[in-house]
């Protein structure tokens, strides 16, 4: 799997909401899905999935995708950060029927380490049924940006105040030691294509 990760500042939700809506239903060769939104921060964020790298690029050069492209940037308030990576793991399938989406980027120190407890993470799926669907996409400098899908954000933020078994808090917190740099985006009214 290929992923493209769009971040860049606001200047108009509505018109990126509608622009989002009319080309929602645009398809390309490999195109598996993306999932964004405008953020609690008003930063729009995308994270648009691929086969491979090869169909990605053929996409982004086709007349059809950069007059769409041509057609968002309008509505930033700036340049876009583009970032990609064909390093992706996705034991869960996000969802386009998740009600709310929050996405983390950070730096880890530690890389074996991660995966490790991200493993182990596993074994408590069934204690957050609100999360619906997880993606890490590994970039340069160990650096990670996360998307976890959620059933709504009511469920999610109740999820997050449960009382969890000591083995995970431990585990939890051990995750923690790992990341630095870390930057959470709260997308309440996720997009989908």
């Amino acid at each position: 799997m290929f992923v493209q990760i769009i971040r860049a500042k606001v200047a108009d939700a509505d018109g990126i909401n509608s622009a989002w809506q009319e080309q929602r239903d645009a398809t390309a060769e490999g195109f598996l899905g993306a999932t964004g939104g405008i953020t609690t921060k008003g930063e729009l964020l995308i994270a648009a999935r691929f086969e491979n790298r090869e169909l990605a690029m053929k996409n982004s050069a086709s007349e059809e995708q950069t007059a769409r492209w041509n057609q968002l940037e309008k509505m930033l308030a700036g340049p876009a950060e583009f970032l990609e990576s064909e390093d992706v793991d996705m034991p869960k399938e996000g969802s386009g029927d998740a009600g709310f989406v929050q996405m983390m980027r950070a730096t880890v120190k530690d890389r074996k380490a991660y995966e490790a407890i991200e493993e182990k993470f596993d074994q408590f799926a069934g204690l957050r049924p609100d999360l619906i669907g997880h993606m890490t996409v590994w970039l340069p400098g160990n650096r990670i940006h996360i998307v976890d899908w959620f059933t709504t954000e009511a469920e999610a933020r109740a999820g997050e105040k449960k009382e969890m078994p000591a083995e995970m808090q431990a585990l939890f917190a051990e995750w923690q030691s790992l990341c630095s740099d870390v930057e959470w985006f709260d997308i309440s009214a996720p997009l989908y294509a």
